[in-house]
């Protein structure tokens, strides 16, 4: 029979039925007693990789200040190509300049370029360099080209003008063809019209094809030995 011993210490322990041979149990071993377990304590998130600093490099030197222009006549290249494109013939140019206060300049060439060199250069010995541009950029608000040439002449002017870019004449600039509407019209056989030099009389006769036309000699049979009848 399983019996429970009411005067063990008051520890209540269960006590089994002896065998035969059996030994009885060693009451100098005493539990473990149990540790009670600890509640986790939850670790910290790990930190997010950060990507490395940079280096800090030594402040950019300022570039040199060069000169406004390279070359004399670059100046005087911007402006001309500048006002050449919106006031492209003799009429609308001379009347800006004579606006501006510019006294009548002789002579002007052909192309648009070659004369606004001409005005420009006495705009600027003259002293009205800065109301003709003024004036253009107010009838002209939207040419960016002329806005850069007059705030390029203007930054060479407060530069105390180092170089003289308006003394030198610059190299022939041909504008592109649907920009180049001044013409100014030459009689035939003048020479002095570059580029478009009109044949004389002769010289368009000897343009026909070779026998054609057939003269009334040459149908008598007293043609000369050289073919067709030269004017």
């Amino acid at each position: 029979m399983r019996e429970w011993a009411s005067t063990n210490g008051g520890t209540n322990e269960r006590i089994t039925p002896r065998r035969a041979g059996a030994q009885p149990p060693d009451k100098s071993v005493q539990p473990v007693p149990r540790i009670p377990q600890q509640p986790s304590i939850p670790h910290p998130p790990s930190p997010i990789p950060q990507p490395p600093s940079p280096i800090p490099h030594p402040p950019t030197p300022s570039p040199t200040p060069k000169a406004p222009y390279a070359n004399p006549g670059d100046l005087l290249n911007q402006l001309a190509t500048a006002l050449a494109q919106p006031y492209s013939d003799h009429i609308s140019a001379r009347t800006r300049a004579t606006t501006a206060g510019l006294r009548a300049v002789h002579p002007l060439r052909p192309q648009p370029f070659d004369y606004w060199v001409a005005i420009l250069q006495a705009a600027e010995e003259q002293g009205v360099m800065p109301r003709l541009l003024a004036q253009a950029a107010a009838e002209y608000p939207v040419e960016p080209d002329l806005h850069t040439a007059r705030a390029a002449y203007n930054q060479w002017v407060a530069a105390g003008r180092p170089q003289p870019p308006l003394a030198v004449p610059p190299p022939r600039l041909r504008l592109p063809r649907h920009r180049r509407h001044g013409r100014c019209p030459t009689p035939r056989g003048d020479h002095r019209s570059p580029g478009r030099a009109r044949r004389s009389g002769l010289d368009r006769c000897r343009q026909r094809p070779a026998g054609w036309p057939w003269s009334s000699k040459l149908l008598r049979g007293s043609a000369p030995a050289m073919g067709p009848w030269y004017c």
